[in-house]
C-alpha cells in the first residue's frame, strides 16, 4: 500500500506547497523552489494510536506517534542574493522526522463514508533533522542555506500545522472547511515562576546562573531572567500558556544554566499535567527537579525543587 500512498502524497506536496514556499521564503533568498518530492520505498512507523476525549459529539480525535527515517528523494532549488545570485540544487538527505499527529475526523454522518472530513495536526512542534547537499553552485553558500530552510520549514509548520490549526481532507462534496477550520484551544494556563531552592552547583567554584524556560507548545516558548550565582534564585516572573488540550496538555520546566562563554547547559527539568490542575483556582506547586545525568553523577549534590 506505502507506494500508492507515496506517489499521492509526492503529488499532493510537489502542488500544494512551492506557492507555500514563496509565501514563507525568506527575504534574503530571492528564490526557492520544491522540484522533486519522492517519499521512498520506507513506510513511516505509526505507534501509540489512542483514541482520545474530544469536545464534541460530532467528532473523533485520535493521536498518535510518527517516525520517520525513510529513503526520500527531496530536491530544492534556491537562487542566492545578489551579489553572488547562484543557483543552488540541494538535496534534502537523511531526514528524520519524529512527530506527535493528532487526526480529528469530523462531522460524523449518517452515511458513507461516514465522515465528511480529515483534519491531520501536530500536538506539538516535531523533531526534525536532516541535511542539505548542494548538486551544483557554490558550497560556500550552504550553511546560510541551511538556516534559511530549517527556519522556513518550521515557520511554515507553527502556521500550518500545529494544533489547533490543521490541513484538512474532504472526504464528501460540500463541506464548509472554514467552519472546520475554526477548532479553538481549551483554555489559557497562567503560571509563576517564583523562586528555585538548593540548585545544583555547576562546578566546585561556581553556583548555577539560573534562569528558567517554560512552555505548553515547543514553539511558543517563555524564559525568565538570569539570576547570576545564586544556587536558591528568586525569578518572580509570570507567564501565560495557551492549552490546546486539555486532557493530554503539560507545562513543561527547564532549569538552565547561563554561560557566558559557550552554549547553555540544561541542569534539570520538570512538569506538570494540565488535567491535574483545578480550573480557576491558584495551586503553589513546588515541583522536584529531574536532573541531567551529568549533574546526577556528582556526589552530594541535592535535586533542588522549582
Amino acid at each position: 500500500m506505502w507506494p500508492f500512498i507515496a506517489q499521492y502524497a509526492g503529488d499532493t506536496i510537489l502542488e500544494s506547497v512551492n506557492p507555500i514556499l514563496q509565501q514563507y521564503r525568506p527575504a534574503a533568498l530571492p528564490y526557492m523552489a520544491l522540484e522533486l518530492a519522492d517519499l521512498g520505498t520506507v513506510p513511516p512507523v505509526l505507534a501509540g494510536v489512542k483514541v482520545d476525549q474530544s469536545p464534541a459529539p460530532d467528532e473523533v480525535m485520535i493521536n498518535l506517534d510518527l517516525k520517520y527515517a525513510g529513503d526520500p528523494t527531496i530536491k530544492l532549488v534556491i537562487r542566492l542574493p545578489p551579489p553572488l545570485g547562484t543557483r543552488l540544487s540541494v538535496a534534502v538527505a537523511n531526514l528524520q522526522v519524529f512527530a506527535k499527529l493528532r487526526i480529528l475526523l469530523k462531522p460524523l454522518v449518517g452515511k458513507l463514508p461516514v465522515v465528511a472530513c480529515a483534519g491531520v495536526s501536530m500536538i506539538e512542534a516535531p523533531t526534525l533533522d536532516f541535511q542539505l547537499k548542494v548538486a551544483g553552485g557554490d558550497v560556500m553558500g550552504l550553511p546560510g542555506v541551511m538556516s534559511a530552510v530549517r527556519s522556513t520549514v518550521e515557520t511554515i509548520l507553527d502556521d500550518m500545522l500545529i494544533w489547533p490549526k490543521m490541513m484538512l481532507f474532504p472526504l464528501v462534496e460540500e463541506v464548509d472547511l472554514a467552519k472546520l477550520r475554526s477548532t479553538s484551544a481549551d483554555g489559557m494556563l497562567y503560571a509563576k515562576v517564583i523562586r528555585g531552592t538548593q540548585l545544583p552547583r555547576i562546578s566546585r567554584f561556581d553556583d548555577i546562573d539560573a534562569f528558567v524556560v517554560a512552555w505548553t507548545r515547543k514553539s511558543r516558548k517563555e524564559v525568565t531572567a538570569i539570576v547570576d550565582n545564586n544556587p536558591n534564585p528568586t525569578f518572580d516572573e509570570m507567564m501565560q500558556f495557551i492549552v490546546l488540550h486539555q486532557p493530554s496538555g503539560e507545562l513543561h520546566l527547564e532549569l538552565w544554566d547561563d554561560e557566558k562563554i559557550g552554549g547553555d547547559r540544561l541542569v534539570g527539568t520538570a512538569r506538570v499535567p494540565v488535567h491535574t490542575l483545578e480550573p480557576g483556582v491558584v495551586q503553589p506547586r513546588e515541583l522536584s527537579l529531574e536532573l541531567e545525568p551529568k549533574f546526577k553523577s556528582q556526589r552530594d549534590i541535592l535535586d533542588g525543587t522549582l
